[in-house]
């Protein structure tokens, strides 16, 4: 009787009420603080370090910038978006070179930068290029082949013939060959018939675009003397409005044709 009692005489449990402006404050300042939170982020995100204007070096241009951001999405002219992954605060994205101006933008979350990549001078056009090739590899089979059916293509960046160690790339815009790079193993020139058949391809693609091969081919063997010394600048080797940049690896020798 007394249990009974007891549970009639005990009031019953009432839950406060919860107070709905004082919730409604803390979301608001929870949001507040988000927002600040993001927009700090953001910030960091800004892209530094750009120049207005570029030129290319050699077959491409190399441009570099800044930014606290994982990666920047860039493209050119209106081409598709692409990524560059940045390193160490610092991104990398290389343009090849081409008969035209080049627009290029640069995105984060939170930035967007432009930069302009000036245009260069072809060496000739490609399919002519690959006509007067043909011909010439007719009168000095020992030099590297290139592949016919690439010069069909109206845009192209890479091999385009390749044998016993030696490769030729191109960079072709709007069927103009923008330039030529010639690239040597440096083991597999120690064979006399490597040795050969890189010489032969330098000098009937030096003759090909226009300068003196005799010339080239004379400065390119000093150039290598030097090298073997030690120097580890090379000057550009120049004859008839076409330019011929020699770089160096452990592995491999480097050959850069351009038009001045």
């Amino acid at each position: 009787m007394s249990g009974l009692l007891f549970m009639i005489k005990m009031k019953p449990f009432k839950a406060k009420r919860v107070d709905k402006m004082r919730v409604k404050r803390f979301f608001l300042g929870l949001s507040l603080l988000l927002s600040v939170v993001v927009l700090a982020a953001c910030q960091n995100q800004k892209i530094s370090n750009l120049q207005n204007q570029y030129h290319a070096d050699g077959m491409a241009t190399v441009i570099k910038g800044n930014t606290k951001a994982k990666s920047v999405q860039y493209r050119i002219d209106q081409q598709a978006w692409q990524t560059a992954k940045v390193n160490g605060g610092t991104f990398v994205v290389t343009v090849p070179i081409s008969d035209q101006t080049q627009k290029l933008t640069f995105k984060t979350a939170s930035d967007r930068q432009k930069a302009t990549v000036s245009k260069s001078t072809p060496v000739m056009a490609f399919a002519k290029f690959g006509m007067i090739y043909g011909a010439a590899t007719q009168q000095n089979p020992n030099a590297v082949q290139i592949r016919s059916e690439l010069l069909r293509r109206a845009n192209y960046n890479g091999v385009i013939g390749q044998n016993n160690g030696t490769q030729i790339r191109a960079v072709v815009a709007d069927q103009q060959l923008m330039g030529l790079t010639v690239i040597a193993q440096t083991a597999a020139l120690k064979k006399a018939q490597n040795l050969n058949q890189f010489g032969s391809t330098l000098g009937t693609l030096a003759g090909v675009s226009g300068a003196d091969a005799k010339t080239v081919l004379t400065k390119f063997e000093a150039a290598v003397k030097s090298a073997k010394k030690g120097k580890t600048t090379i000057n550009t080797i120049k004859s008839k409005d076409i330019n011929f940049d020699v770089a160096f690896s452990n592995d491999e020798i480097f050959i850069y044709m351009t038009h001045q």
